[in-house]
């Protein structure tokens, strides 16, 4: 779970030093599709992205929400994220915390219950997390998930 997490962050930190921007260097085409929604067709890992994007702690949340969004769309016009012999897509699922502890309790239990996540980055609160991390741990998060394991992508 860190791995993905530093992985994500420091994706989304970097940059090309070429002076040329991605759309200059693939077709521009193929980065919108593959930065946008996954194909039917293609194997995805739904990772949760908690964080404040309202209250006041906004500025931090929405400055998090950029760099997810930039290392997401990265990965996904690079290929995706090989396991093995199959090739996975990124799809960010994100719930607004808020900045608070109640609501990112509920925030997780979304996360985890309805839209499956792998993995959660978030929230920016120490005080929210150990609130949420019983969430996350009673259901096996990151992990849970049949198809993940059979994949050999069991993390938890």
């Amino acid at each position: 779970l860190l791995v993905v997490i530093m992985g994500l962050s420091m994706i989304g930190c970097g940059g090309k030093e070429t002076g040329e921007t991605k759309e200059t260097q693939d077709d521009p085409g193929t980065v919108a599709e593959s930065a946008g929604e996954p194909a039917a067709d293609d194997k995805v890992l739904k990772i949760g992205f908690c964080m404040p994007l309202t209250g006041n702690s906004a500025t931090s949340g929405k400055y998090a929400e950029m760099g997810a969004d930039l290392a997401v769309a990265e990965i996904n016009a690079d290929g995706g994220i090989q396991v093995g012999d199959r090739t996975y897509r990124l799809e960010l699922v994100k719930e607004d915390n808020e900045g608070k502890t109640e609501v990112t309790i509920n925030a997780y239990n979304k996360l985890i219950g309805d839209d499956k996540v792998l993995a959660i980055i978030g929230p920016q609160s120490s005080a929210a997390l150990i609130a949420a991390a019983p969430s996350a741990t009673s259901q096996k998060n990151a992990g849970h998930r049949d198809d993940y394991q059979q994949s050999g992508l069991y993390l938890g």
